[in-house]
């Protein structure tokens, strides 16, 4: 996983509580930065919304007041000479 200003990517295996992890630390790091995720297909889609929400939970306990967002939109990506349709998902701390 990179910095928050880039693309990461979420795979059908993708732990997500690793990723959850990685989002909450993300956005604790900087608050007034974007975390990005892709998802190409059903499973890895999956995977990040879990994560997402278990992110969001996380973030609560630690401050209720919190106010996480979350945004999504269709991305196009070319894998193996074959353009892909993916969902990235912006998070961050409103």
């Amino acid at each position: 996983m990179n910095g928050n200003s880039e693309l990461n990517r979420v795979a059908r295996n993708t732990s997500v509580v690793k990723l959850s992890g990685f989002i909450v630390k993300s956005l604790e790091a900087t608050p007034n930065e974007e975390v990005k995720l892709l998802a190409i297909g059903a499973a890895s889609i999956n995977q990040a919304i879990k994560a997402i929400i278990r992110a969001k939970n996380i973030l609560l306990q630690k401050t209720p007041q919190v106010n996480i967002l979350f945004d999504a939109y269709f991305h196009i990506s070319e894998i193996d000479d074959q353009e892909r349709t993916g969902i990235v998902f912006t998070v961050c701390i409103d």
